[in-house]
């Protein structure tokens, strides 16, 4: 996984995942390289100044995939519940195979299918 602080007003922040901080200092417009994690439900929590403004419960990583989360709103505004700071997290996938291997006997049945036409 990795992340990227797309919040103009939050400032530097942390990032920890299950309690452990493992990145620091993050500042606006920086996208961090993509850190390796367990597969499974875990928690991601964006700090700012030693108190968690953003926290993600239950965020499944699932082995194999690369997903960058996205810090976005703004942190002096209010959420839209009122509970907390207006920023958010949102996720794409960018690769559901990251080492790139191509599977040999799918490669074979698409030459099959090619002799067949």
């Amino acid at each position: 996984m990795r992340f990227v602080h797309a919040s103009p007003d939050a400032g530097a922040v942390d990032i920890a995942v299950d309690g452990n901080t493992l990145l620091n200092d993050v500042t606006f417009g920086t996208a961090s390289g993509h850190i390796e994690a367990e597969s499974g439900e875990r928690t991601i929590e964006v700090r700012k100044d030693g108190t968690t403004v953003l926290k993600l419960d239950d965020f499944s990583l699932t082995a194999g995939t690369k997903i960058t989360a996205y810090v976005i709103g703004n942190a002096s505004k209010d959420s839209e519940d009122g509970e907390g700071s207006g920023l958010r997290a949102v996720t794409s996938l960018e690769a559901t195979n990251p080492a790139g291997n191509v599977d040999d006997d799918d490669e074979d049945e698409d030459e099959d299918n090619e002799d067949d036409d």
